[in-house]
C-alpha cells in the first residue's frame, strides 16, 4: 500500500494516508482496503472527494483508482464500501446511492462484466 501511495501520488501519498481510517487490526493498523486484492484504501476515495473533487462513483473507480480498468470484479465488489465513503462525505440520499450503484454497475458492463440477470426472469 505504501509503495502504491507513493509511486500514484507522490509527495501528495502523506496527505492520502493521513485521511486513512484505523483498521481495528495490528497490521495494517491504518487504510483499510477497497478490496483485499489491491492495494487501494479507503482513504483514496476520501482525498479524491475532498481535494480532487470527485463526485460520482464511476469517477472513483474508473480515473481515481482505475480499479475498473484492472478487474471489473473487484470493482464490483468495492462499491458499496465506496457509496459508504462518498455518502458521508458528499452527503448522498439513498435514492442518490442507488443511482450511483446503478450507473456504476452499467459502466463496469461496458468494461466487461456480464450484465446482470434481471430479478423475477430465469
Amino acid at each position: 500500500v505504501a509503495r502504491h501511495l507513493a509511486n500514484s501520488y507522490g509527495d501528495r501519498s502523506w496527505a492520502v494516508a493521513a485521511l486513512a481510517r484505523p483498521t481495528g487490526k495490528s497490521s495494517p493498523a491504518f487504510g483499510c482496503r477497497l478490496n483485499p486484492l489491491y492495494p487501494y484504501i479507503d482513504a483514496e476515495v476520501t482525498y479524491a472527494v475532498r481535494r480532487e473533487y470527485a463526485c460520482t462513483l464511476v469517477d472513483v473507480i474508473a480515473r481515481r483508482t482505475r480499479l475498473a480498468f484492472l478487474d471489473v470484479q473487484a470493482a464490483l465488489e468495492s462499491l458499496p464500501h465506496i457509496i459508504e465513503i462518498m455518502s458521508k462525505e458528499l452527503g448522498w440520499s439513498s435514492e442518490r446511492q442507488k443511482r450511483e450503484y446503478n450507473q456504476a454497475v452499467e459502466f463496469l458492463v461496458t468494461m466487461g462484466l456480464p450484465r446482470p440477470k434481471e430479478q423475477g426472469k430465469s
